[in-house]
């Protein structure tokens, strides 16, 4: 009775444990850590190399947003069997319905990220729309090639490649050349402007809001620090099975807090004595957060050792 309650018990866990997995690691728009960031068109066109998290090949329609905050991999998630490929995505990537959704979710994505581009490019309303609209066709497009079968004699690789150059041939014609520079420009820099426009955000709640002047130089000052934190980030070394390095997820966690000091340090010369108290208790926040879900993930990876032990034969 008792050994076969344990089985039973065992099985349970892992579908579930099977489950979460799989829908952590195909849902369209994984659930962030922390504050939402958002699913971009990373293929419309080779822009300037961007200070971004290195993201998986198979994830290439995804951008690599801020760095910050980065919170530690989910752990205790075990492995798909081998030749497990969930389908859902392939079979409804063809129904005018879900492309339709998925082009208004990102389009909604991009209006928000993408605030500050209308203004450097110069655009109309108008324009804009168009541009956003434009930049959401070409992210649907783009799951087509994820989830669809490239045409015979082709790989995924040509056709994204294929992709790229279609995207930058539309936005060169839409914008002109010298836009397309600038555009390219934003792109690089959409790490730091993003969270630049969350201490933006922070500061608009508190007595004395961000003003547009000092917007540049502390993009400029977040620009830097990323650069730096990628690297460094970069320098550990790929992140394995989720739950199998915790004391590298806790290095990762320490490189960004220090990140986040550098940052509050730089910024003494550009914010006021009001403004730096609110990005300090911004940061105060993230590393609470960042060091309270690491802590968890440590204990859950923990437990569910303890629990392999339990069930591993004598």
């Amino acid at each position: 009775m008792r050994r076969h309650y344990l089985l039973s018990s065992v099985a349970l866990l892992a579908f579930s444990g099977l489950v979460v997995w799989a829908w952590r690691h195909f849902d369209p728009e994984p659930a962030p850590a922390a504050a939402p960031k958002s699913t971009l068109a990373a293929i419309d066109c080779p822009a300037a190399p961007a200070p971004a998290i290195v993201v998986q090949p198979d994830l290439e329609a995804r951008v690599a947003l801020s760095a910050k905050p980065l919170n530690a991999a989910p752990s205790g998630v075990p492995a798909l069997p081998p030749g497990f490929v969930p389908s859902v995505e392939g079979r409804v990537i063809k129904n005018p319905e879900f492309r339709r959704a998925t082009h208004d979710k990102t389009r909604v994505m991009l209006e928000d990220d993408f605030r500050d581009l209308p203004k450097i490019l110069g655009l109309s309303p108008e324009q804009a729309e168009r541009l956003f609209d434009l930049l959401a066709e070409q992210q649907v497009r783009t799951l087509d090639i994820r989830w669809l079968k490239p045409e015979p004699g082709k790989t995924v690789s040509d056709a994204y490649q294929e992709a790229r150059a279609r995207n930058a041939a539309e936005l060169t014609e839409f914008l002109g050349a010298s836009n397309m520079i600038r555009y390219q420009e934003f792109r690089s820099t959409l790490p730091g402007r993003m969270e630049v426009n969350s201490v933006r955000t922070e500061l608009a709640r508190g007595p004395e809001p961000m003003r547009e002047s000092q917007f540049d130089p502390l993009l400029a000052v977040v620009n830097v620090e990323l650069q730096r934190l990628n690297q460094e980030i970069s320098d550990l070394g790929p992140r394995g099975v989720p739950g199998s390095d915790p004391a590298g997820e806790t290095r990762r966690v320490e490189l960004t807090v220090a990140a986040n000091q550098r940052i509050l340090d730089a910024s003494r010369p550009i914010l006021s004595s009001t403004q730096y108290a609110g990005l300090e208790e911004l940061y105060r926040r993230q590393r609470m957060q960042m060091e309270s879900e690491d802590t968890l993930n440590r204990l859950r990876t923990e437990a569910a050792a303890g629990v392999a032990q339990t069930f591993t034969p004598k």
